[in-house]
């Protein structure tokens, strides 16, 4: 899921499109609630919240958006915004992450 937000940075991807990507035609599962399920781990992870999204923006009805600026370099992309600390989100500062993930 991170991979197609990611490889499609600022652009609107469809529930479908996720689907589409995460299992192929022939599994069926209850892809509302899987897709719903990775999106709240995803975002957890990210430590980012569906009401004030810095990485993930819910297009209610249409899809998501990978909001974060991005930078891609050689085959990988960067995020130029900032994640949590490993202590809380709420209490602790900010700190640039400089990771980058491939986007193969």
């Amino acid at each position: 899921m991170l991979s197609t937000l990611l490889s499609k940075a600022g652009e609107l991807v469809t529930r479908e499109e996720l689907q589409q990507e995460i299992w192929s035609r022939d599994t069926f599962v209850d892809f509302e609630a899987g897709l719903n399920y990775c999106l709240g781990h995803l975002r957890a992870t990210l430590g980012d919240a569906a009401s004030h999204p810095t990485f993930i923006e819910t297009l209610r009805g249409r899809g998501y958006r990978f909001v974060s600026p991005v930078e891609r370099v050689g085959g990988n992309v960067r995020t130029i915004a900032v994640l949590p600390s490993t202590t809380s989100a709420a209490t602790s500062p900010r700190s640039s992450w400089p990771t980058g993930w491939p986007t193969g």
